[in-house]
C-alpha cells in the first residue's frame, strides 16, 4: 500500500472514530492500524481506548496483550490479558495467552517490569503457584482441547517446571464454569493490575524507548 493511500486509510478510520466515539471495533481496527503502520504509541493507545468503554471488546483487550508480547512487554501483556479473559471467559485462547505470559515472567525474572520502582522482588510473590495453577485449571477446564493449543499450555507448564498431566494440584479444581474462569482472573488482575488498566487515568507506553 501507497503511502498515499495509507494516509487516506488512517484519515477515513479517524473519521470513523470520531464518528462512532462508542465503538470498540472501530477505535480498536483504527489503533491497529496505526500499529502497523508503525505509530507503535499512539496505535496501542487506540487499542487501550476500546477496553475502557462502556461495552469493551475482548478482541481490543487481545490486540494490545498481542502487541505487548511482540515488545516483550510480556508482565503488562499478562495484565492485559486478564481483562481479556474477563470479558470473554470461554475462549481458551485468552487463558492461554495469559499463561503464557505469566511463565515467561516468572523463568526470566523480569523484576523491572514486576516492580515499577526497580527494587529487588521474588517474582513468585506477584502471582502465588497455587493462583498460576487455577489459571492452568482454567485452561484445562476446556474440553476438548485441541493439538495445538494443549502443546502451547504444556510448553508454559514446562517453562516453570509444572507437570499439567500428573500435578495433584490441578485437576481438583476441576469442573470450571466460564463465571468460575472469570472470577480467577479478576484475581490475577488484581494482583497485576497497574495504571496501565487503572482506567481512570491517561497511560503513555513510549515503546520505542524502551527497546533496546
Amino acid at each position: 500500500m501507497t503511502g498515499v493511500l495509507i494516509d487516506s486509510y488512517l484519515k477515513d478510520s479517524n473519521h470513523q472514530v470520531e464518528e462512532f466515539p462508542n465503538s470498540s471495533r472501530i477505535i480498536r481496527n483504527y489503533g491497529k492500524v496505526l500499529v502497523e503502520n508503525g505509530q507503535i504509541n499512539e496505535g496501542m493507545g487506540y487499542e487501550r481506548k476500546a477496553i475502557l468503554i462502556e461495552e469493551p471488546d475482548d478482541v481490543a483487550a487481545s490486540w494490545l496483550g498481542n502487541d505487548l508480547h511482540n515488545w516483550d512487554r510480556f508482565r503488562d501483556a499478562a495484565e492485559i490479558y486478564t481483562i481479556a479473559c474477563v470479558i470473554d471467559p470461554d475462549d481458551v485462547n485468552y487463558f492461554v495467552h495469559l499463561a503464557d505470559e505469566l511463565t515467561i515472567c516468572l523463568k526470566k525474572f523480569y523484576s523491572t517490569i514486576f516492580n515499577s520502582d526497580n527494587a529487588e522482588m521474588d517474582s513468585k510473590d506477584i502471582v502465588p503457584e497455587p493462583l498460576l495453577l487455577k489459571i492452568f485449571a482454567c485452561c484445562i477446564s476446556f474440553k476438548p482441547l485441541s493439538t495445538s493449543v494443549y502443546a502451547r499450555l504444556d510448553n508454559s507448564a514446562k517453562r516453570v517446571e509444572i507437570d499439567i498431566k500428573n500435578n495433584p494440584n490441578i485437576y481438583p479444581l476441576l469442573p470450571l464454569s466460564g463465571q468460575d474462569r472469570k472470577q480467577i482472573a479478576l484475581d490475577v488482575h488484581e494482583l497485576l493490575k497497574t495504571e496501565l488498566t487503572d482506567f481512570k487515568n491517561d497511560y503513555q507506553f513510549n515503546l520505542a524507548q524502551q527497546v533496546t
